[in-house]
């Protein structure tokens, strides 16, 4: 299994957050999805979905990877309930990812993506 699918799957355990979108959606079938994924490096994600949640780990990794200060990485988010999010469209996008291999977790597992408690798969 996809390492990243895999920590996501472990942490939604531990939320008991349910697999599902409004249907029955099995650790097996979002395996098959997963597997059968192909990312078509269109930048969709990046540019025209939503904020994405930036937690520490992911802002230290982002920090190193861009090799700035803290205080120059928050110019690049926004707060709001007292997270740190990287506003869309993602001022890391210039014909694709220029964080990839730091890109924060929900970067990592989309074409998942977690919203009020379930998981819902992109379809775009």
């Amino acid at each position: 299994m996809n390492e990243v699918f895999n920590r996501y799957i472990e942490r939604l355990k531990k939320e008991r957050t349910p697999l599902n979108s409004g249907i029955d959606v099995t650790e097996e079938s979002l395996q098959s999805f997963w597997d059968d994924f192909g990312c078509l490096k269109c930048g969709y994600c990046c540019t025209k979905l939503s904020d994405v949640l930036v937690d520490k780990p992911a802002m230290k990794k982002i920090i190193k990877h861009l090799k700035i200060s803290r205080k120059e990485f928050l110019k690049f988010t926004i707060e709001k309930d007292g997270k740190r999010y990287l506003p869309y469209p993602c001022l890391f996008y210039k014909d694709g990812c220029t964080i990839y291999e730091a890109r924060p977790p929900a970067c990592q597992s989309y074409p998942l993506i977690g919203y009020q408690g379930k998981i819902h798969i992109s379809l775009h």
